[in-house]
């Protein structure tokens, strides 16, 4: 049994709110208070309730892995018969996953998750792209505001070498 104060809080402030519309009733309140915050998880490993749940939470982070790796990236399906394709697909696969989250972890350290998805932020940089010009000098299609917005507000420092105005 693990015992979340923090849960326990938000479960009580929401349950308060059904009771102030009329859709629960003090009783109510009362008789589920006794289960706010409350984890229960069977296991057979001899720990305390905490490291058990930190072991489960653990858990969930590596299926929303595999959520990403399906459903995000798309590498649910593959079409390939040579063992030596298949393993490169997989290399590939591994490394656009690793990818994905260390732009996921960018975006939760600033605060955007919710805001931006990873999808988006791939996206909108997608947009900006090398020029090559006959001389052999290649140079940055113009940045766009938005782009340069994020790359500022997420200190990606991605158009180091460059300046742009930042529109409000």
């Amino acid at each position: 049994m693990f015992d979340d104060v923090k849960l326990r809080g938000e479960e009580e402030t929401t349950f308060i709110g059904l009771v102030e519309g009329k859709k629960r009733t003090l009783e109510e309140l009362k008789v589920a208070s006794l289960k706010f915050g409350r984890i229960a998880i069977l296991s057979n490993i001899d720990a305390c309730g905490k490291d058990i749940y930190l072991l489960f939470k653990l858990r969930e982070d590596v299926e929303q892995a595999f959520d990403a790796f399906k459903n995000e990236l798309e590498n649910d399906k593959i079409y390939l018969s040579n063992t030596d394709a298949v393993r490169g697909y997989f290399f590939i696969s591994f490394v656009s996953l690793y990818l994905y989250y260390r732009i996921y972890n960018i975006l939760r350290v600033h605060d955007k998750i919710g805001k931006v998805s990873v999808n988006e932020l791939l996206f909108e940089l997608s947009k900006v792209y090398a020029v090559e010009y006959p001389n052999n000098q290649t140079v940055l299609s113009e940045i766009p505001c938005k782009i340069a917005a994020f790359d500022k507000d997420l200190e990606l420092n991605l158009f180091y070498n460059k300046t742009y105005p930042l529109q409000k």
